[in-house]
């Protein structure tokens, strides 16, 4: 899910939360990993940031922009 707020042209403010379900279903190289999660997929994501565009001149913008992005537990496997 994400939230984008934009109060005046060029800012933009923004927000996500990701969640995925990746369970290891069948794995004929190791079965004993099966019922794992997938290796590096973290559970849960979430993201917070802004940007900002602004000219400076006739076809050429600058963006500035910042995100804070925490990512959940992963399963790394062995």
């Amino acid at each position: 899910m994400e939230a984008v707020y934009s109060p005046v042209k060029g800012l933009d403010f923004y927000a996500s939360v990701g969640l995925s379900e990746s369970k290891i279903e069948q794995y004929g190289l190791n079965p004993l990993d099966v019922g794992n999660w997938a290796p590096y997929v973290p559970q849960t994501s979430e993201n917070v940031g802004g940007q900002y565009r602004f000219p400076i001149s006739s076809g050429l913008q600058i963006l500035t922009r910042a995100d804070f992005i925490v990512k959940g537990r992963q399963y790394w496997g062995s």
